[in-house]
């Protein structure tokens, strides 16, 4: 069975706040010494694990919205 939009979009939403974590543990670590290529790599990871999460709770509200006109042509 496939999975549904919602099911889908909160799953990325998931994903997305889990990448959002690690790498922010990653930059707050108090182990300095960490390269700054991983620094930079964090710091992507963190916009990368932002933008998923902006993108499915896009998915969701479309969805919505969907839903919402479907209703009204069917009244």
């Amino acid at each position: 069975m496939m999975p549904s939009i919602s099911q889908s979009a909160v799953t990325g939403i998931q994903r997305g706040l889990q990448q959002v974590t690690n790498a922010a543990s990653n930059i707050a670590t108090p182990n300095r010494n960490i390269e700054p290529a991983d620094l930079v790599t964090s710091i992507v990871d963190l916009k990368l694990g932002k933008l998923q999460v902006e993108a499915s709770a896009k998915v969701l509200q479309v969805e919505d919205q969907l839903k919402g006109n479907l209703l009204d042509t069917r009244v």
